[in-house]
C-alpha cells in the first residue's frame, strides 16, 4: 500500500479517533474545533477529495485483488472509530433533546460540544463510509465480506439516514437578506470586521465577501435594522455555525453583554 496516495485518507480519518477520549482534559482542542468550523462544508472540502484520492487510487491497480486490498486498507483505517463510537454512543442516537424537550434538529442546538463535535464526526464517518461502499459496488467487491473478515463492526457502517438530515439542515440554510443585514451590523458593532469610513454598500459587501454571504440591495438596506426576532434566530440558528470560531465567539459575546432580547 505505499505506493498509495493517501493524503486525504489521513486527513479526514485523523479527524476522527479514539485520542478524542482526552478532550475533556482539554487535549486535541484544534482538530475538534477545525471539524466543527468546517462541519458546513464537508462535502466539498473533505468527503470529494477523499473520493477522488480513492477513486484514483483503485484506477491506478488492474487487478481486483490488488483493488480489494485498497478497499480493505481505507477501512481499516478507521478501526480507531469503533472504540471511540462505543465509547459515545449516548451522544450519536438520535434522541438528543433542547433545554426545552424538543427533538434536536440542528448540530447547533446540541449545547454541549464535546457531544457536537461526536455528533458531527459520527456524520462525516457515515459520509466518508458511503464513498467507500459505493467504490464497492462500482468494482463488484463484497463490502460487508470484508467488514466481516476484519472484524469491523457493521452496526457503524449503516449509513444513518438521520445523519442526512442533520447534514441537509446545516448545508442549505434560509437565509433572508433582511438577516443578513443585521448580521452585518453585529460583525461591525462587535468589532470583528472594524468599519472604518467606507460606505454601508462597501462595507456589508466586505462581510459578506468574508463569510460567503449572497449580498443584495436589501442587505444594505437592512443594516442596523430589523432586530427582530426572527432575523437573530436566523443568524443564530444559520448564519453563526458557517463562519469561523473566533468571529462566531466574538458575535456571541456581544449579543450577550448588550443582551439583545426581542
Amino acid at each position: 500500500m505505499s505506493l498509495l496516495s493517501t493524503e486525504w485518507l489521513v486527513k479526514c480519518a485523523g479527524l476522527i479517533n479514539d485520542d478524542f477520549l482526552s478532550y475533556d482534559s482539554g487535549e486535541n482542542n484544534d482538530v475538534v474545533t477545525e471539524l466543527l468550523d468546517n462541519f458546513p462544508f464537508l462535502p466539498k472540502k473533505f468527503v470529494e477529495p477523499f473520493s477522488e484520492e480513492l477513486n484514483m487510487n483503485l484506477l491506478c491497480i488492474e487487478s481486483p485483488q490488488g483493488k480489494r486490498n485498497v478497499l480493505i486498507h481505507y477501512i481499516k483505517k478507521f478501526a480507531v472509530s469503533e472504540n471511540f463510537f462505543d465509547h459515545n454512543r449516548k451522544y450519536i442516537h438520535d434522541n438528543l433533546k433542547t433545554k426545552d424537550k424538543k427533538p434536536v434538529r440542528s448540530l447547533w442546538q446540541i449545547e454541549n460540544k464535546y457531544a457536537r463535535y461526536i455528533k458531527a464526526a459520527h456524520i462525516f464517518f457515515d459520509l466518508l463510509f458511503a464513498e467507500i461502499q459505493m467504490c464497492c459496488v462500482k468494482y463488484k467487491i463484497d463490502f460487508f465480506k470484508i467488514c466481516n473478515e476484519i472484524s469491523f463492526p457493521l452496526d457503524l457502517v449503516s449509513v444513518d439516514t438521520a445523519s442526512q438530515f442533520f447534514l441537509d439542515n446545516e448545508i442549505t440554510p434560509k437565509v433572508t437578506n433582511p438577516a443578513i443585514g443585521l448580521f452585518c451590523w453585529y460583525v461591525s458593532q462587535s468589532g470583528v470586521i472594524v468599519r472604518g469610513e467606507e460606505s454601508i454598500e462597501v462595507y456589508c459587501k466586505k462581510v459578506c465577501a468574508q463569510y460567503k454571504l449572497a449580498y443584495k440591495e436589501r442587505v444594505r438596506t437592512h443594516f442596523s435594522c430589523n432586530n427582530n426576532k426572527k432575523n437573530l434566530d436566523i443568524i443564530i440558528q444559520n448564519i453563526l455555525p458557517s463562519i469561523d470560531s473566533k468571529s462566531r465567539k466574538k458575535i456571541e459575546d456581544y449579543l450577550a453583554s448588550s443582551k439583545k432580547s426581542v
